[in-house]
Parts: structure tokens; C-alpha cells; sequence
């Protein structure tokens, strides 16, 4: 299971650049063409409240690529974060050492089971 989270983890984590945001505008601009669809555009705006913001100047995408670049690292980032905060808890890591303890691997994490006999599992 922590091998599946690796790869899908590392899968994600290349399509966090700008090449791959680059080829999904192109593939995105393409399709829009191809059915007439109307092309991409900046959604409205709301400025916060000055009591939230304060003096300083608010962001505004000023295009549509700048405005889902925004958008597409954070569905990113929030989808890594996610699976480290999902699989790295202490009771999954417990389970990925039971799991290698079936594989063969005998590792002194399974010593807080008093049930299991780690001595005769390293003989075997």
C-alpha cells in the first residue's frame, strides 16, 4: 500500500510544473476551438473587506492562464497534502511495518504486540 502512495504521490508531484499547466492551456484552447465553445475567461472578482486585507494592494488575475495557474497549483498541492496527511499517521505507519513483517521483514516495530513472537519469526 505505502509503494501505491509513492507512485501516485510521485505522478502528482510531476504534474506540479509549468510545462504540464502549459500543455493542459494548449489541450484546453484546442478543445474549446474544436466545439465551439467560448474560451476561457477570468470569473468575477470580489475584493475582500479592507478589514480583512488591510492597506495593501489585493491580487487580480488579470488573464484567465494567470488565474487558473493560481488554481491548478493549489488542486495540486492540496491533493500532495492530502495524501501525506492521510498515509504518513502514525497508526498507518504501524500498519506498513505489519505488512512488511509479512513480506519477511522482521523490524522491532511489531514489539508492541505481545502476541507475536519475533524471535521465532526471524528463525522462519
Amino acid at each position: 500500500m505505502a509503494e501505491a502512495v509513492s507512485l501516485i504521490k510521485d505522478s502528482i508531484i510531476t504534474l506540479r510544473s509549468e510545462e504540464e499547466f502549459q500543455h493542459i492551456v494548449v489541450e484546453t484552447d484546442s478543445s474549446t476551438k474544436e466545439h465551439g465553445l467560448k474560451d476561457l475567461q477570468v470569473p468575477r472578482q470580489t475584493k475582500p473587506s479592507k478589514r480583512l486585507s488591510g492597506p495593501a494592494e489585493v491580487f487580480q488575475a488579470r488573464t484567465a492562464e494567470e488565474y487558473y495557474r493560481n488554481e491548478f497549483y493549489a488542486v495540486i498541492d492540496t491533493a500532495i497534502n492530502g495524501l501525506n496527511s492521510r498515509f504518513n499517521q502514525d497508526d498507518i505507519m504501524q500498519m506498513h511495518i505489519l505488512e512488511k513483517c509479512l513480506e519477511g521483514e522482521i523490524s522491532d516495530g511489531i514489539a508492541c504486540y505481545p502476541e507475536v513472537d519475533t524471535q521465532l519469526l526471524k528463525k522462519v
